[in-house]
């Protein structure tokens, strides 16, 4: 018997097993069991109800329904009203389509039929052939939506899964594998600066586990670094790798003023406990700032833990220290200065004066060291040592360091241009400019269009950038085109005799730490001595830097120095008054 309750799903009709794939919707029960009889002796599976609310019914139980034949009128309800509610919010995945019947045809109701979505309108009486051949062709269809949808469900899948892994890959350093600088700062956007907590971590002497053990040992003392730092973090802190050598934490909601140092303080102290390495134990100095929301009075969590610190650094590294009101007014001209590098340029507040370099008995001039100056309008007159570490760390020294290269090759192609052979210009380039092939293929570039020979130009950079990643490569191209490498500052920090003999330069430049104070003892005079000529051993040339009393020329002079320069020699001067110099020591 078929239910004749409307609330009542229907009996099912045809095939041997299997779930059935078409509804037929009908309160002429004998006309549907026709109908689904038919449907089975050509291996179409059907199922009947006799309402438009059993069907919906049955519908919401058994999903694996293709096609829905329904009759346009029906006691209780109307087949296109059923139409327009099953086809109306239904998900691809779940796709059906409707074959719509009717006694009473009419061109009413097939306009009605298909603004309804059904995807065949049939009038009865029709042969039992025919409504077959419609079903089979709406079947075919509703499966074919289904399976293409579903195509198109794993195809997302895929893709989000790929962009998951790409977006990791961008937001993970590749060293230690946690997050990088970018997700760092996507963190600090995300929290309340006036709850917020940050401490940034400086490791000090960490150049010389990668100059003496090699990079693979590096990378591994920065891993265990991090390990270290993440045992002693809350679960929902961030820890990144924000520098080369500096790592950031970031918590959403900073605890006391007090605890947040007592965490610092236990971070530091566990750094400074050896680091096993490949059976090598290995010493670093850690030095951190710390912004505690609350107690930065507006300044920007970043800005404030940058100068604590600095000022961490200034007391000899190995502290940590928390910002206070105190270190405020250097945080604001920090944060001023690093909002107003970008237009410098642009409008012209930067330019270049230039330290002459002498021979130092003769005082022949050689060359020039270019220097950049900011002069700003709001700021005033701005120290390299303020805007060239921010420069650094912002990224901005790449475009910084190309235009000082390419002004400082121009004013030296129009001193030599009038005459004036054989100077020579030197210009620091840091590690973040070394990054960018750019640069080295610029300097070829400018070198052939100015018709200057390599010998034009010394590159100067520091121990620690001339340890690094990608040095070699770098200096390499330099070298092609025979532009010679100087390192700078040679005697300021940790510097090795032994890297002089691997690292590929051809000029030292001595820190004036190095030289001998007035009344020097003869142990010290010696010493420097006997350490520039290890260095001239080598085959190096030797330049003096900061050369400010006649005493520190005289020993200069007596160990053999090939240059020098200081304010005794000469001053940093504009473009134009080097050029007036230079031509007063022509050198054909």
């Amino acid at each position: 018997m078929l239910p004749s309750d409307e609330n009542n799903c229907g009996d099912e009709a045809g095939g041997d097993g299997g779930a059935p794939s078409i509804l037929i919707v009908d309160d002429e029960l004998m006309l549907a069991e026709e109908l689904a009889l038919g449907m089975s002796d050509s291996g179409l599976k059907s199922a009947i109800v006799n309402s438009s609310t059993a069907a919906e019914a049955y519908l919401d139980l058994h999903p694996e329904i293709l096609v829905v034949v329904t009759d346009v009128r029906m006691p209780g309800g109307d087949g296109l009203a059923l139409a327009r509610r099953l086809l109306a919010d239904r998900c691809p995945q779940a796709a059906i389509e409707l074959v719509v019947m009717t006694g009473h045809a009419t061109i009413e109701d097939a306009a009605a039929a298909v603004r309804a979505g059904a995807f065949d309108f049939i009038r009865k009486p029709f042969t039992l052939s025919a409504m077959i051949e419609v079903v089979q062709r709406a079947q075919q269809r509703a499966s074919h939506r289904r399976a293409s949808a579903i195509e198109d469900d794993q195809r997302r899948l895929e893709l989000q899964e790929v962009t998951r892994q790409r977006d990791a890959l961008a937001s993970e350093d590749a060293s230690t594998g946690i997050p990088n600088r970018a997700a760092y700062q996507a963190r600090l956007s995300d929290v309340d600066p006036l709850r917020a907590g940050l401490i940034l971590i400086a490791i000090d002497r960490l150049s010389l586990v990668n100059s003496a053990a090699g990079s693979g040992v590096g990378d591994a003392v920065l891993r265990l670094i991090a390990e270290r730092i993440s045992a002693l973090l809350e679960p929902d802190w961030l820890l990144a790798r924000v520098g080369d050598y500096e790592f950031g934490v970031v918590a959403g909601v900073a605890p006391s003023a007090d605890a947040f140092v007592d965490r610092a303080e236990a971070i530091r102290r566990s750094l400074e406990m050896p680091l096993l390495v490949k059976q090598q134990r290995w010493v670093i100095v850690p030095s951190l700032g710390l912004s505690a929301g609350p107690e930065n009075d507006g300044t920007p969590p970043e800005v404030a833990a940058y100068v604590a610190l600095q000022h961490a650094k200034a007391d000899g590294g190995g502290r940590s220290i928390l910002f206070r009101q105190s270190m405020r007014s250097a945080a604001e001209r920090r944060l001023a200065i690093e909002r107003a590098l970008p237009g410098a340029m642009a409008s012209n507040e930067l330019s270049l004066h230039f330290q002459p370099i002498y021979e130092p008995r003769g005082k022949s001039l050689l060359g020039f060291e270019a220097l950049t100056r900011w002069c700003s309008p709001t700021l005033g007159s701005v120290r390299p040592d303020e805007f060239i570490p921010i420069a650094e760390e912002t990224g901005s020294i790449r475009i910084l360091g190309e235009w000082v290269m390419e002004t400082a090759l121009r004013y030296l192609a129009s001193w030599n241009g009038a005459g004036r052979r054989g100077l020579y210009v030197a210009v620091n380039v840091s590690a973040r400019q070394m990054e960018q092939d750019r640069l080295l293929q610029r300097i070829e570039a400018m070198l052939t269009e100015l018709s200057l020979p390599g010998s034009a130009l010394v590159v100067e950079l520091t121990e620690s950038v001339a340890l690094g990643p990608g040095a070699k490569r770098f200096i390499d191209g330099l070298q092609r085109v025979g532009v010679r490498c100087a390192l700078d500052d040679f005697g300021s920090g940790f510097s090795s005799l032994g890297n002089l003999c691997t690292l590929p330069v051809s000029i030292v430049k001595f820190d004036r730490s190095l030289l001998p104070d007035d009344g020097a003892s003869s142990d010290r005079l010696t010493l420097f001595r006997g350490l520039t000529a290890a260095v001239q051993s080598l085959g190096l040339v030797v330049i003096a830097e900061g050369i400010e009393k006649e005493a520190q020329l005289d020993v200069v002079c007596s160990a053999g120095f090939q240059a020098a320069q200081g304010f005794l020699l000469g001053k940093p001067v504009p473009g134009i008054v080097a050029g007036q110099l230079a031509s007063m020591f022509k050198k054909v």
